[in-house]
C-alpha cells in the first residue's frame, strides 16, 4: 500500500504481483498531480511505471481532501489555522480521513 509517496528501487520496474493499493487527491498516481517543472514531470512518468509494471490487482483511490500529510498523525493533531495553512494539510476533517485509510 501506498498511500501517498513516491515509488522507488527495483520494484518500479519489474513490478508486483500482489495486490496493490495506491491514492491521494494530488497524487501522481491518480494523474492528477500539478505538473509545474520537469522534474514534477518526471515524477509522475515514474508513479505510472509501478502499477503498469504490476501483474497483481490494482486499485487507485483518490480521497478528495487530501494532501501528503493526511498520511500521517499531523492530519488528526491541533494547528492553529496559521500554521495549518503552511502544511501539506488537505481540507478533510483528520479524523474522517484517518477512518477511510483505515477501511
Amino acid at each position: 500500500m501506498d498511500l501517498d509517496g513516491t515509488q522507488f528501487g527495483s520494484v518500479v520496474h519489474s513490478g508486483l504481483g500482489v495486490p496493490l493499493l495506491l491514492g491521494s487527491e494530488d497524487s501522481c498516481i491518480t494523474g492528477s498531480c500539478p505538473i509545474r517543472s520537469a522534474e514534477d514531470r518526471t515524477d509522475r512518468d515514474v508513479a505510472r511505471l509501478l502499477p503498469a509494471a504490476s501483474a497483481g490487482p490494482t486499485w487507485c483511490y483518490s480521497i478528495t481532501g487530501t494532501r501528503h500529510l493526511n498520511f500521517t498523525d499531523d492530519a488528526v493533531l491541533y494547528f492553529a489555522p496559521p500554521v495549518r495553512n503552511l502544511l501539506a494539510l488537505g481540507s478533510i476533517d483528520g479524523a474522517r480521513g484517518l477512518k477511510i485509510q483505515n477501511a
